[in-house]
């Protein structure tokens, strides 16, 4: 279920600029807002998006403190090997599977099976572990809006410093599924300001609430990171092969009990689980395009047949391929 939008204010221009208007108070009467700790507060800027840019990046659609962009980077280009410090908040949707390495964190495996977030100030280098590099999709939201999205959907977020507590998030199929969806249409036509804001700032809220709702990770997974994440690295590397718990315990040096309870306390879902949305994520263009045979895409990417594709399909993002398939092609059309 997504968060109902946020009321992020008016706005004004300013010397040419049209920035968020944080002294304005709406007419009808709201709900007290959770006062921001003094110590936290920052000044009321313009979206300072390009700062962030290269020439790996590409922005489809863009609001005055949105915006919905694709970035591409081969792992023997400058771009790929370090980025940051960013300006601003970043939701990433990865398409291929790359370890980075945050200067204020330790190493992370992100995946497309995961949802991955960015802060302000933030400076990491990369990892490859596929030959494409780093694919991903992404919601870049400034500062001013970001702590106003805080405020209505997770508070508690202010309280550290406008900082996420976790590098990567686990979301439902249909959350993503929803963001692919506007990124493709944000592709394929101009979208005005007011359609981008009205339909990404649930999406975001949704995100927001489901990092709060998220278990806290046990201590006992802190003090093993290296382990989920050397299994993180390996299903993305082989994830069309049939694997068994004791043969990928074997292979990161673990005992499957161990394993599972370590991956399921980090990541956020199980082994299979992860699995799945791996293969899903891997296929999505594949699959939601409607060409080439589903049978053979099914055992590409690891499923024993296309029904058994189908039915995770199904499971993770609410509809089949074939309808799927339907609504690209519908789509499409209406844009022609």
């Amino acid at each position: 279920m997504v968060a109902a939008p946020v009321p992020i204010g008016p706005w004004r221009p300013i010397g040419g600029r049209v920035t968020l208007d944080t002294d304005s108070r709406p007419v009808t009467s709201m709900p007290a807002r959770r006062p921001v700790p003094e110590r936290h507060r920052k000044p009321s800027s313009s979206f300072q998006l390009e700062s962030d840019l290269t020439r790996a990046d590409r922005i489809w659609s863009r609001a005055p403190s949105f915006a919905l962009g694709s970035f591409h980077a081969g792992a023997r280009s400058a771009e790929f090997r370090a980025s940051g410090p960013y300006a601003c908040h970043y939701l990433v949707l990865p398409r291929t599977t790359t370890e980075i390495r945050p200067s204020d964190g330790a190493p992370c495996v992100c995946s497309p099976a995961l949802l991955v977030l960015h802060e302000p100030g933030t400076r990491l280098s990369r990892k490859a572990i596929t030959p494409r590099g780093d694919e991903c999709d992404y919601i870049a939201i400034a500062p001013a809006a970001m702590d106003r999205v805080f405020e209505q959907s997770a508070p508690q977020l202010l309280d550290r410093g406008s900082r996420w507590p976790r590098r990567t998030l686990p979301m439902d199929g249909t959350w993503l599924d929803a963001v692919r969806r506007l990124i493709g249409e944000a592709r394929a036509r101009p979208m005005e300001a007011l359609e981008l804001e009205e339909r990404l700032l649930p999406l975001i809220g949704a995100a927001c609430a489901r990092i709060v709702e998220a278990p806290a990770r046990a201590r006992r997974a802190r003090r093993t990171p290296d382990l989920a994440e050397a299994a993180k690295s390996l299903l993305a590397e082989r994830h069309g092969e049939r694997w068994t718990l004791e043969r990928l315990a074997s292979a990161v040096h673990a005992s499957p009990c161990h394993l599972s309870r370590e991956f399921q306390a980090r990541v956020g879902m199980s082994l299979h689980q992860y699995l799945v949305r791996l293969r899903l994520c891997a296929g999505y263009d594949a699959i939601a395009s409607g060409q080439g045979d589903l049978a053979r895409v099914a055992i590409d990417l690891g499923f024993a047949h296309h029904s058994h594709l189908t039915y995770w399909y199904r499971r993770v993002f609410g509809t089949t391929p074939t309808n799927d398939a339907a609504r690209r092609r519908a789509l499409e059309a209406s844009i022609s």
